[in-house]
């Protein structure tokens, strides 16, 4: 399994997004709308001796919402971040990266944010790493 389809279809269960649809390194327009984007970064972060290495895979997980104004509205959009680092901080990585890899832990690099905000939308995301162990070849 690719480790982008590994994130997009961990999130996928997470209860706060009730079904809604993740596309991979593609944000639509649309109010509402997840993207799972692949940001650049070393991917091994240690060798061991044995030929195995501790890896990385740096993604941010985004949405586009409704923005403005409405003090209601954006307070409920940064809610929403918060609450789903809550739910990946404690979420159960399931084992099916494949029979070189073995997930190991996600972690949050960078809490919930706007990250680029016009007069009615903004762009929210958080930033995230899978961190997994790759038998050596």
């Amino acid at each position: 399994m690719k480790l982008i389809e590994y994130v997009r279809t961990l999130l996928q269960s997470c209860p706060l997004l009730a079904g809604d649809r993740i596309n991979a390194d593609f944000l639509d327009a649309e109010h509402g709308s997840y993207s799972v984007d692949t940001s650049p970064a070393e991917p091994i972060v240690q060798r061991y001796v044995n030929g195995d290495s501790r890896r990385q895979f740096v993604f941010t997980f985004c949405s586009n919402e409704f923005y403005g104004e409405e003090i209601r509205q954006n307070l409920d959009n940064i809610g929403f971040w918060e609450d789903f680092a809550d739910w990946l901080e404690h979420v159960q990585l399931p084992d099916t990266l494949g029979d070189d890899k073995t997930p190991q832990t996600i972690e949050i690099l960078a809490s919930g944010y706007a990250f680029m905000t016009e007069a009615d939308a903004a762009r929210y995301q958080i930033e995230c790493r899978l961190l997994y162990r790759q038998k050596g070849n």
